[in-house]
């Protein structure tokens, strides 16, 4: 048996009892009596499946078990994260990891990435943990979330791009993204997803690349909620119907087409997703409860709104408030 310090600061200690090394960690460095005690303990308790398991191994079986739950863009930011992580932690047994380990892996990684980013790979590393019966006590620093203020456009903003992308093939699906659609969930419309007669869109897939950075239409939304059905402007449908489609070019084109709008207009930059924003914004202004904006949008959480009304007008009054103001900005 033998103690060692680690470069992360801590201690690790080994003992090798019939052909089995078994290796215990600590934040200090123990007494050779204590970490004698420690080691038989654990060589003679019973022993969980996972005791041989790599960090590595665990990652895979986690997010091999989780494929048919988690969205393919979940799971491609997941391999993103674990490709960009520490190479050491990789390695190392799970059962092997405490929370000093893990933090100096946490430290390092945020030196380059973002403090979301950096939340996000912390709490992916305790999931796994956790999930195979390690880490339950662990507990580490995370960054601060970084407080901006994210542009949101204007309905002058709107108009104007509604105006830009007027009479292109962009039109129909600048439309959509406007009346708080996805983009995942535009790019995956097709004509039967529009009836003609009662202008009503339904949402019931989405357009998303998978771990592998193919694109591909998956047979659900985001989330159960997200599932639903809105109406549109008579004006766009007949656009669609008389186009013949709502979107046919590569997907992240559309990304660089608001790109070119916005500088072509003098307009601030904002992403595809705050037309999006932008469309729950104005409906708080114009009195639509909560309730209401999230049956239109698709949330399914109250909280990711600013505020929750008490009351709801009902769907179908509170979609035609909206189809009247967003007609408007046509005129």
């Amino acid at each position: 048996m033998k103690i060692e310090k680690l470069p992360s600061g801590t201690y690790r200690t080994r003992m090798m009892k019939s052909g089995i090394t078994y290796t215990l960690t600590y934040p200090y460095k123990p007494s050779e009596k204590e970490a004698y005690r420690d080691l038989l303990n654990l060589a003679t308790m019973p022993h969980s499946q996972y005791d041989r398991m790599t960090f590595a191994e665990a990652f895979t079986e986690y997010v091999t078990s989780k494929s048919n739950v988690l969205s393919p863009s979940t799971i491609r930011g997941y391999y993103s994260m674990y490709r960009n992580s520490d190479d050491k932690i990789k390695k190392m047994l799970i059962k092997d990891i405490d929370k000093h380990i893990l933090q100096s892996a946490i430290n390092k990684y945020s030196e380059k990435h973002s403090p979301k980013s950096t939340r996000n790979l912390s709490l992916l590393y305790l999931t796994i943990l956790r999930h195979f019966e390690f880490g339950k006590d662990i507990s580490i620093d995370l960054p601060h979330k970084a407080k901006t203020e994210p542009y949101i456009p204007t309905q002058e903003d709107i108009k104007k791009i509604l105006e830009y992308f007027k009479g292109t093939d962009y039109e129909m699906v600048f439309y959509l993204l406007c009346m708080g659609i996805r983009r995942s969930e535009a790019m995956a419309l097709q004509l039967e997803d529009i009836d003609r007669e009662t202008n009503i869109v339904t949402i019931n897939k989405a357009k998303v690349l998978n771990e592998k950075n193919e694109w591909l239409i998956k047979p659900f939304t985001k989330t159960e909620s997200s599932t639903r059905k809105i109406g549109v402007p008579k004006y766009v449908v007949d656009l669609i119907y008389e186009k013949g489609f709502i979107y046919k070019n590569a997907p992240n084109q559309i990304y660089k087409k608001l790109t070119d709008a916005e500088n072509a207009l003098g307009l601030p930059h904002f992403s595809v997703h705050k037309l999006r924003h932008s469309f729950i914004s104005y409906a708080h202004s114009y009195g639509i409860p909560d309730a209401d904006i999230m049956k239109m949008s698709g949330h399914s959480e109250q909280k990711t709104l600013d505020r929750i009304y008490r009351h709801s007008m009902g769907i179908t009054s509170a979609n035609n408030i909206m189809i009247s103001k967003m007609e408007n900005l046509m005129k």
